[in-house]
């Protein structure tokens, strides 16, 4: 155990993993506080909106700046480390990924165990001591959780090429561009949730996509150890084995 701990320490000191952890903290207690938020926006004036929930946005810009603050400060040291700091590397972003599926759906989840009277909002929501799962679709949240997958699976691949800084705006410029570009009636085979006449239901498409992109985000995390390839000068040769 002592290792282990020396080991997480050591590995560390390159990253900000507590701030990792603080903002998917904080996504999590919004995505409670705020669960209810869903809005509708008409980016491009089109007559449907592309619909924007808390337990999309929150847990999706968390996961991309949290990714962020797992790739390492300093990118040239992990070229020159030994081994396992890239397994290391590999573990956190995955890690951090998923906290950020598991965001909304864990948010709802507490929400379903608390008692009524504290859930934020309840006067509103809960008229006719309807059961909470009537209000918050659990379809609905599985769905924008993949659509947070999705997003920050691309997130982990422009960290790894660009670095922290370059990469973490790429991920939240790609992310405004999904919305607006669902805004568009023409955008509704985009097999995410939100855009205009969308279905709860049929996850296997999404499922798909949000496991394609995860798995791209991480196999380029794992062979350019989120060393900035693309921003760095002689990354043909630093990348090299």
């Amino acid at each position: 155990m002592g290792i282990i701990i020396t080991t997480v320490r050591l590995f560390s000191l390159g990253r900000n993993l507590g701030a990792a952890i603080l903002v998917l903290t904080v996504a999590f207690i919004v995505c409670i506080r705020w669960w209810y938020l869903n809005i509708p926006t008409h980016v491009l004036g089109q007559f449907e909106p592309r619909w924007i929930s808390t337990l999309e946005i929150a847990p999706t810009l968390a996961g991309c700046i949290a990714i962020a603050m797992v790739a390492p400060i300093v990118p040239i040291t992990d070229i020159f480390a030994a081994p396992w700091p890239r397994k290391m590397s590999v573990l956190f972003a995955f890690l951090t990924a998923t906290a950020a599926f598991l965001c909304a759906p864990l948010a709802i989840l507490v929400l379903h165990l608390i008692p009524r009277n504290y859930i934020p909002h309840h006067e509103m929501y809960l008229l006719d001591q309807q059961p909470f799962s009537a209000v918050a679709d659990f379809p609905y949240v599985i769905s924008v959780s993949l659509n947070t997958a999705t997003i920050v699976g691309l997130s982990m691949v422009m960290i790894a090429l660009l670095g922290r800084h370059w990469g973490l705006l790429a991920s939240i410029i790609l992310y405004g561009a999904v919305i607006v570009f669902q805004s568009s009636p023409s955008a509704s085979w985009l097999p995410l949730a939100g855009s205009p006449g969308w279905e709860h239901g049929a996850f296997a498409v999404r499922g798909v996509i949000a496991l394609l992109s995860t798995s791209l985000g991480l196999v380029t995390w794992f062979f350019t150890r989120a060393a900035a390839p693309l921003t760095r000068r002689g990354h043909a040769a630093d990348t090299r084995g």
